[in-house]
């Protein structure tokens, strides 16, 4: 494990240099704001003061953030690991607690899921916020970029434990049967926005940083990568998925229906591949406008994974890949 840290130690170096204390760009600067505690407290006040549904949100968003909080302390004591050469002193005597994973990661993003479970247009200016303060924290040397994942994993478990123990009210209070006619609905002005801020976030930053460790085989197999023909180009579009491996199909059920690019390359071209861990597998994609997209997600048991997809979706479709034998 030493061996690695020090590899990871040489990564730093490369990415940051030696460090520096405050940003040179807007959105650095803007990172270390967001990086402190109190900022996300003031924001969590003001946000209870918008209403009934701003105090739900600042509610669970400050509930998800104590959880983090109190989960990561143990796992920091039973990994000891040192923080990066260099690292910015606190209060003059250097860093009070071991560097993985990261309180600062899994605190303000445990936040930001949890309020946007209530209100989902929070989704995409806090995803700006999180990601810049975590930029912050590996820029200054105060984590490494590994500590940096590890807070956001146990931010992502968090969250999706709130939601399945206590579901958010707009969400609690659907009826557990929608219309499929209703899914298929494309959304309207609110929706639409939403979807292209969301498509923003997922296509720009999110997916960028998942797609090469995908391809390498370096991600969990939660998440799996399909590859469609570009309609116009020609040329192959790769893009995470969640893993809907199930015997001899592959199952799709897409955030944002026939809005996506990939749905739109396979309504022109079905011959797709899919990569699971280290294998590719070829196969032909049907889209299924009659199947229930809820009980597909339900039948699928990715409680994590369908969570975020329907905090962020807008537009539900089911996608069946046969894949060949």
């Amino acid at each position: 494990m030493i061996v690695r840290w020090r590899r990871e130690e040489r990564l730093m170096f490369k990415l940051v240099g030696t460090g520096s204390k405050s940003g040179a760009s807007a959105l650095s600067r803007v990172g270390d704001v967001c990086s402190q505690p109190l900022v996300w407290a003031a924001f969590a006040a003001v946000l209870s003061l918008t209403g009934p549904r701003g105090r739900r949100a600042a509610l669970r968003g400050v509930t998800c953030s104590a959880c983090a909080s109190l989960i990561h302390l143990p796992i920091k004591r039973a990994f000891g690991r040192p923080r990066p050469q260099g690292a910015r002193l606190i209060g003059g005597i250097g860093p009070l607690t071991s560097s993985f994973p990261s309180g600062h990661t899994a605190s303000d993003l445990s936040f930001m899921l949890g309020a946007s479970q209530e209100l989902p247009l929070l989704l995409a200016p806090l995803s700006v916020a999180t990601l810049s303060s975590h930029w912050s924290l590996i820029r200054s040397r105060k984590h490494y970029p590994s500590d940096v994942i590890g807070g956001g994993a146990i931010a992502v478990a968090v969250t999706a434990a709130a939601w399945k123990l206590r579901p958010p009210l707009n969400q609690a209070a659907r009826p557990k049967t929608v219309p499929v006619t209703a899914l298929r609905t494309p959304p309207g002005r609110l929706g639409a926005a939403k979807r292209s801020a969301m498509r923003f976030v997922t296509n720009r930053l999110l997916n960028h940083f998942t797609r090469p460790l995908l391809e390498r085989g370096m991600w969990p197999r939660t998440q799996a990568l399909i590859e469609t023909t570009g309609r116009i180009t020609g040329i192959a579009r790769r893009v995470p998925v969640g893993n809907g491996l199930r015997g001899a199909h592959f199952w799709i059920v897409t955030e944002h229906g026939y809005g996506a690019d990939y749905v739109k390359n396979i309504q022109r071209q079905p011959r797709m591949r899919v990569k699971v861990g280290h294998h590719w597998h070829h196969g032909t994609a049907h889209i299924l406008p009659d199947d229930d997209p809820l009980a597909r997600l339900r039948w699928l048991q990715r409680p994590v994974n369908d969570g975020l997809l329907l905090l962020v979706g807008t537009q539900q479709l089911t996608i069946r890949v046969d894949l060949d034998r």
